[in-house]
């Protein structure tokens, strides 16, 4: 298995995710979403307060995502909780990550991130309580019994 290192700069450099949310007595529901990431592996997202995903977290802050590399070699399947950051320091900081990670993004301009001041958006930390790695490069992999990788 690869070290955290690698798996840091491989959130840094993603783009997107898949988000997984359950819809009260329902099904899972899956959402494309731009993203950020912090040191220790949470993760950060953007959404609209009417939004479904919103709505299923304010019920069941438990949820799943993917991320994967643009060639499908490697993905991350991760697991936590949801949570909104109320503190305006906190949305500052990762409203200002998120932004000029997508504006970064050469395939992305003009910049499509806009948030105007009095939004109805909400930003949203998922602390991290797992992490599994699906990495088709890794050199070790002939010598595994699985595929796959417990991250954290």
């Amino acid at each position: 298995m690869r070290d955290t290192k690698y798996f840091q700069t491989f959130l840094d450099n993603a783009l997107t995710m898949v988000l997984a949310t359950v819809k009260k007595g329902k099904y899972p529901r899956a959402s494309t979403l731009f993203f950020a990431a912090d040191n220790d592996h949470n993760l950060y997202f953007v959404s609209s307060s009417n939004s479904q995903k919103v709505k299923n977290i304010n019920e069941n802050s438990n949820v799943a995502a993917v991320i994967e590399s643009d060639d499908a070699s490697v993905n991350l399947q991760i697991y936590g909780k949801a949570k909104e950051l109320k503190t305006e320091k906190e949305r500052s900081v990762w409203f200002d990550k998120l932004a000029k990670k997508i504006a970064s993004n050469s395939h992305l301009w003009p910049p499509i991130f806009h948030i105007s001041s009095g939004s109805t958006h909400k930003l949203y930390k998922i602390e991290t309580s797992e992490i599994i790695s699906l990495d088709l490069k890794d050199p070790k992999i002939k010598k595994k019994i699985s595929i796959h990788s417990k991250v954290k």
